[in-house]
């Protein structure tokens, strides 16, 4: 993008106080790694939580977020007892958190933050808000959304127990449907009432008549047991929603955003478009599906992880991700979702690359201090940036900011309001020396949706460019990959309100 003679005259009036503002904010702030979306022997990972802290400081991660899967086993059953099951089709795919205990994992956490006191330790969770099944148990069962995940951080041992998700319905955390307690206790009286109930006959025993009354015990036994074991399958007498629908629904994920959201947590969609190979599990099969229309049917979550081992699109230009973002701007939804590199690590591969390493993808915050309150803070407001690397070389976004005519100047994941035309800072580069197949990475700087400005050279790359914005709210984010994203940083939004 060319400069116009009018900006240059603004930009080198205003230089000497950009650089005073920009040496203030960088003193203020420290760039901090982060591996987030990390498993455990508490879940399907091959590590203990003390092996993963001593791994983490080894490869001088600042912060490690642990997420365990929380429940991990899925129930089918035939109405009227769709909970209780099936013999062979329950399946419980791995022991997860609640198996093993939250007290427990807590206290791992904390054993490994004594010993690892400059690392920060993170207990998160990785939860399946809904399933639903498809099929027959004689014609072939399907489990889907079984894989559409959410990362959840910030909550109490308590909190976390009473999660509002399939499969964890306990007196709490749902909301009593009285048709499932009603059915159960009418059909109960009933069975009782029959038992003192009955038809009366006339017999005859020598001259004399005798009433005799029959009553049918065996039908208000069976109706008296039938309702006991009706009442156990409907205990708690809530739902989140209905896994035998046969279709997708957001509603009980909307409902583990809002609970996170009201107990001060932190929520996080993980990889919502990553697929995998159908698995079979019990009497059915597990199938593997994108779900990236799931973050525009939300409202309310902080964010979802844009860059992982899979494909997304979400994140191109003027997709899903800038149609969320142009409906926050526009007053349309409650958050505007940020987002974080999500590694997934289970065990390390050899060879594997990066993604099976625990530095190899990274979340850099962007924070004043290195403690676990300015980590949740930095999650919650996005404060830094996504990135991949591959080896581990260091790649960082030194700068990324937008500062107003009038002087005032936001970072990633912030908000600034001041006059046009504002400047963009954008200044990439390696943490040491670059690889030796060095290339060209493709910068984008997107605006509102689009795209206006696209660079392509070696790092280092370092400029300032001017935007005139009208009145009303913008926002900007930037992109910078390798062919393939080898190496790939994707930014957080910076949120720009012209009066």
């Amino acid at each position: 993008m060319s400069i116009s003679l009018k900006r240059s005259l603004i930009l080198s009036l205003f230089f000497p106080f950009l650089c005073c503002f920009q040496g203030k904010a960088s003193t203020e702030l420290k760039q901090y790694s982060a591996a987030i979306h990390v498993h455990s022997t508490f879940s399907n990972g091959e590590h203990e939580v003390l092996e993963l802290a001593r791994f983490a400081k080894e490869r001088n991660i600042d912060v490690l977020v642990l997420t365990d899967s929380f429940l991990t086993s899925v129930t089918y059953g035939i109405w009227p007892f769709d909970r209780i099951g099936i013999r062979g089709i329950n399946k419980r795919v791995r022991l997860g958190v609640r198996d093993y205990g939250v007290g427990r994992y807590f206290e791992a956490v904390r054993e490994a933050q004594r010993q690892f006191p400059d690392l920060v330790i993170l207990p998160g969770v990785e939860v399946t808000p809904h399933y639903y099944w498809t099929g027959l148990p004689w014609t072939g069962l399907k489990l889907y959304a079984f894989d559409h995940h959410f990362i959840v951080l910030g909550l109490t041992e308590q909190q976390i127990e009473n999660l509002p998700v399939i499969g964890n319905e306990t007196w709490d955390n749902t909301e009593k449907r009285w048709t499932l307690i009603l059915v159960p206790l009418a059909l109960f009286l009933g069975g009782i009432l029959l038992l003192y109930l009955g038809s009366q006959e006339k017999i005859q025993v020598g001259k004399d008549t005798a009433v005799r009354t029959r009553r049918p015990w065996a039908l208000g036994i069976a109706i008296m047991l039938f309702a006991l074991l009706l009442a156990w399958n409907n205990y708690p007498f809530g739902k989140f929603g209905d896994p035998y629908s046969g279709r997708s629904d957001t509603v009980p994920a909307q409902g583990v955003i809002d609970y996170v959201r009201n107990q001060d947590g932190i929520l996080y969609w993980s990889y919502p478009e990553a697929v995998y190979p159908d698995v079979l599990m019990g009497g059915g099969t597990m199938v593997s599906e994108p779900h990236s229309e799931d973050l525009l049917l939300t409202d309310g979550y902080h964010g979802f992880e844009g860059i992982y081992g899979n494909r997304i699109t979400a994140t191109r230009p003027g997709k899903v991700w800038d149609m969320i973002l142009m409906r926050y701007i526009e007053g349309w939804r409650m958050t505007a979702p940020r987002v974080t590199t999500g590694i997934d690590f289970h065990y390390f591969k050899d060879p594997g690359g990066s993604w099976y390493d625990l530095n190899g993808g990274q979340t850099i915050l962007l924070m004043a201090e290195k403690s676990e309150a300015a980590v949740l803070e930095a999650l919650r407001k996005g404060s830094g940036y996504a990135t991949f690397q591959e080896p581990a070389e260091g790649l960082r976004l030194y700068d990324f900011s937008v500062e107003t005519l009038d002087g005032a100047k936001a970072l990633q994941g912030g908000e600034v309001e001041g006059q046009s035309p504002v400047q963009v800072h954008i200044h990439l580069d390696w943490v040491q020396d670059p690889p030796a197949n060095n290339k060209p990475f493709q910068l984008e700087l997107v605006r509102n949706g689009e795209v206006v400005l696209k660079v392509k050279q070696f790092l280092p790359i370092e400029f300032t460019t001017t935007e005139e914005l009208s009145s009303g709210p913008h926002y900007f984010r930037m992109r910078a990959a390798w062919p393939r994203k080898i190496y790939d940083v994707l930014s957080n939004p910076i949120f720009v309100n012209v009066p």
